[in-house]
């Protein structure tokens, strides 16, 4: 996550990473060569340099770690309104106020 944290200027801290290693995927119709397929979400610096400065980082850390060729994975990049994610009982957009109290 340190080297996803640089590459899209993000907080070390403010950075998850999911790895499911050990599926069964099929890319192109081969189930046989390893592959992978990636998301990456967040709430700024989803742009093209960043997106791009990403995807090679991505493909050199599939290649070295799992195997996975260059041209056997796809990243999806995902940008999300600060109201539509959630850390701390609060939204990014609201980061400043109060938590409010759960109703539940």
């Amino acid at each position: 996550s340190e080297g996803l944290s640089k590459c899209i200027e993000h907080p070390h801290k403010l950075v998850g990473v999911d790895i499911q290693a050990g599926q069964v995927l099929s890319f192109a119709g081969d189930a046989t060569t390893p592959c992978a397929f990636a998301e990456v979400r967040g709430i700024s610096n989803i742009d093209l340099e960043h997106n791009t400065r990403f995807s090679a980082f991505l493909a050199e850390q599939l290649e070295r770690h799992f195997g996975v060729p260059k041209d056997r994975y796809y990243v999806h990049f995902q940008r999300a309104a600060k109201e539509d994610v959630g850390v701390r009982g609060r939204t990014f957009a609201n980061l400043d106020a109060p938590a409010p109290r759960s109703k539940l």
